[in-house]
């Protein structure tokens, strides 16, 4: 009995050992596929009375098309009204938004800013929703002190945003 528990500790360990590195090279191949082939990304629209800069949508539109790219969850991120292949167009999808609310912080991180959207993802082919969210993102005042350290905070978000809802 002595010399069966070190043989049933090293089974179990290599097995153990097997599964992980399966998981890991199976893991690996999937992050570095692409889920769609290309994602066409729209200027975000402003729901009347939201006060913002007036540039910060452009600012907004080249951040997210930045941060999508670098989450690799196309091949190619496409701007707004780009053309697509007839081969591409099933696997293509459009991300447009609307900023619905923005309210400035009070004096503490007790009561932050905040910035509300709606956001949707959709098939480029036949228009089906693919995701839908309304995400409100908290907002140190130091975030939005001008358009662009707004615009590059926002677009990170967003971009996180609609990678966890495609999962």
């Amino acid at each position: 009995m002595g010399n069966k528990f070190p043989r049933i500790l090293w089974v179990v360990g290599s097995s153990l050992l097997l599964v992980f590195v399966v998981s890991i090279s199976l893991g690996a191949k999937s992050k570095g596929e692409a889920q769609f082939k290309t994602i066409e990304v729209k200027h975000f629209t402003l729901a009347q009375g939201v006060d913002l800069w007036q540039d910060y949508p452009n600012l907004l539109y080249s951040e997210l098309r930045t941060e999508l790219e670098k989450k690799k969850l196309a091949v190619q991120v496409i701007e707004e009204g780009g053309t697509v292949a007839d081969a591409d167009v099933a696997g293509s999808v459009v991300v447009e938004g609307k900023i619905t609310d923005f309210k400035k912080a009070g004096h503490t991180m007790m009561h932050p800013g905040e910035l509300t959207m709606e956001v949707n993802v959709y098939r480029r082919s036949d228009h089906s929703a693919v995701a839908s969210m309304t995400p409100t993102l908290k907002l140190a005042p130091p975030w939005y002190r001008d358009d662009e350290t707004l615009a590059k905070i926002t677009g990170r978000w967003v971009a996180d945003e609609i990678k966890k809802s495609l999962k």
